[in-house]
């Protein structure tokens, strides 16, 4: 490093040591020690600083998290099933569903189809429990019998005749036929259990009988007539009976099978096709093909009630909800449910190709039975 001259102020290099102007000798300043160390620490104490600012830098540039709440030890409930929980929908007929009962407590469907089974369905999760299959046979009809274990089921064994079974039925499962008597030359339309459940109802092609299930025997001929239908009334005392070529309903003794009364229905000579009794027992509800739906009062047997189908359809079958408030009829495109006055339509419901319609006891759903096997489950709200 170079230095000047304290006297005369000339460059003085340093290898020299007198002033080559004025002669003065130069006095040396001791070179610094440490300066490499100083710079070392220097960087270290640099680096140490830049290294904690980015820390804190990206410390706080991260997202805070909440801690998650801790788990708490609640038991794990089942939702309470409902109406709207269900199934709308039981597949597994093959053919037309000819029969539809709902067991007491609502929570089983048994149908019956023309492909020779019968099937039991648990309605809250729609599966099938059990099936009954007869090999060649068409199964026209079902009916549950007062004690809720016992079937009767009506068979059209293509051609020779009709065969009624009475089958067991225990936890929910189909058992062994208990007797069968024949039916010649009838299909059967309708079962239905007299109240003491020791007879049937039975509307045949033809005729209405009742027969001893016990014995196989018939009893007694209450009508006949073609597409003859019955119905029993709420308090089983009364038989209710029509048929499409005779425009007169009849009301028949059900224990001793006396004719009571005869109501000229129609003055157009066309017959009755459904027939319903209210769940008061008050009043019997009849259709058929003049598109009229007709109210009897069941204490004077007067006319209480009529009404036209909007779309002057057939009435096929009628069904009262067993609250009494709706009065269901079947038409040709769908479903019509009535004011149980018939005062007004409450809603109609299109579907094609229905074969069979009945109520849950509840009167919150509608079971509907297709000519294609399928049975539909409609909420009905009012």
């Amino acid at each position: 490093m170079n230095q000047f001259c304290e006297q005369c102020g000339a460059q003085i290099t340093a290898s020299q040591t007198t002033c080559p102007q004025c002669g003065r000798a130069v006095a040396k300043t001791p070179a610094k020690r440490g300066g490499g160390t100083w710079i070392f620490v220097t960087l270290i104490l640099i680096a140490v600083i830049a290294g904690a600012a980015f820390f804190f830098l990206m410390r706080a540039k991260k997202p805070v998290t909440a801690p998650l709440p801790q788990a708490q030890n609640t038991p794990a409930t089942t939702p309470a099933s409902s109406p709207s929980a269900r199934p709308d929908t039981l597949t597994g007929h093959v053919k037309a569903v000819s029969g539809l009962v709902f067991s007491k407590d609502g929570q089983l469907l048994i149908s019956a189809s023309e492909d020779g089974t019968v099937r039991i369905w648990d309605l809250a999760t729609g599966a099938s429990k059990s099936v009954l299959t007869r090999e060649g046979q068409e199964i026209n009809a079902i009916a549950y019998a007062p004690d809720g274990q016992t079937l009767a089921i009506g068979e059209y064994n293509g051609g020779s005749g009709t065969i009624a079974e009475v089958v067991d039925i225990s936890t929910g499962t189909l058992g062994a036929t208990k007797i069968k008597f024949p039916m010649p030359n009838d299909v059967i339309s309708s079962f239905e259990y007299l109240h003491d459940g020791k007879s049937l109802i039975v509307a045949e092609a033809l005729k209405a009988k009742i027969w001893d299930p016990a014995t196989g025997q018939q009893v007694r001929t209450l009508a006949s007539g073609i597409n003859t239908i019955s119905v029993l009334s709420p308090d089983g005392t009364a038989i209710a009976t029509g048929g499409t070529n005779d425009k007169h309903l009849s009301i028949w003794a059900a224990q001793s099978g006396d004719k009571l009364h005869e109501i000229e229905t129609s003055d157009d000579g066309l017959g009755i096709e459904a027939l319903a009794f209210s769940p008061d027992g008050k009043t019997v509800a009849s259709g058929g093909h003049a598109a009229l739906l007709q109210l009897w009062d069941t204490d004077t047997w007067s006319k209480k009630g009529e009404a036209k189908d909007p779309d002057e359809s057939s009435i096929g079958q009628i069904a009262f909800s067993p609250t009494g408030n709706v009065l269901a009829a079947l038409v040709a495109h769908g479903i019509r449910l009535w004011s149980p006055d018939l005062g007004k339509v409450i809603s109609t419901v299109p579907m094609e190709h229905v074969n069979k319609i009945v109520f849950s006891p509840d009167g919150q759903t509608l079971a509907v039975g297709l000519d294609d096997g399928v049975i539909k489950l409609i909420p009905v709200k009012l």
